[in-house]
């Protein structure tokens, strides 16, 4: 064979072998992602559960009266969650904040750093452990 039909037949071998993989690749990192994000979904709700149900267990042993330092609940004996989850964000690709922490109630929230990356849900927690969860909006 002519050594230029060899030069070309190698090439083609080389793009089509770099063309397969990069389809592999984009497959594979597909999944993956996939699963972090199903991973990190499952770990912010039950995060955010937690969260709450320290909230309401601090609530009915202090007369229906919620903390207003989210601290509180790690310092009692037994504490009512064993980490500051605020302080500790981020954590497994959410961040977790309270847009409403005071005697009277909170609301809660775990939001993904980067929707469809590292989560595809927002999760909400209010008073009286009233849990939602929403697709996260990708163009965030």
């Amino acid at each position: 064979m002519p050594r230029v039909a060899q030069k070309g037949k190698s090439f083609l071998v080389l793009v089509t072998s770099v063309g397969l993989l990069s389809l592999l690749l984009s497959v594979l990192g597909e999944k993956i992602i996939g699963v972090v994000v199903t991973r990190n979904n499952a770990a912010a709700a039950a995060t955010l559960k937690t969260i709450a149900t320290g909230l309401e267990n601090y609530g009915k042993e202090h007369e229906g009266q919620y903390p207003d330092d989210f601290s509180l609940l790690t310092q009692g004996t037994p504490p009512y969650i064993d980490r500051n989850y605020l302080l500790e964000s981020p954590q497994s690709g959410f961040n977790y904040f309270c847009s409403r922490l005071d005697r009277t109630g909170y609301n809660c929230s775990a939001i993904p750093i980067r929707c469809g990356i590292t989560g595809s849900k927002n999760f909400a927690v209010a008073t009286g452990n009233l849990f939602v969860s929403e697709d996260c909006d990708k163009n965030e």
